[in-house]
């Protein structure tokens, strides 16, 4: 994820997280789970190391519910 801008715009986000910008901005407007964002002017920005950690972070907490619990 190296080669992408600092700062990344819906469609930029839809397609690292492989959704369309329209369920982005419904996500957003839900306020179901999403990497935090900002607005410029009409524009909606996500900071790129926020989007990564926010990736992580989600990839995490699925292993772990996958993981069998043991009692």
């Amino acid at each position: 994820m190296e080669d992408l801008p600092e700062y990344l715009t819906i469609r930029e986000v839809s397609k690292l997280l492989r959704i369309t910008p329209g369920t982005v901005r419904n996500r957003l407007c839900t306020g179901a789970p999403m990497p935090a964002s900002f607005r410029v002017g009409r524009e909606r920005l996500f900071d790129r190391r926020a989007v990564e950690a926010w990736l992580q972070e989600a990839q995490a907490k699925y292993i772990s519910d996958r993981r069998p619990r043991t009692t």
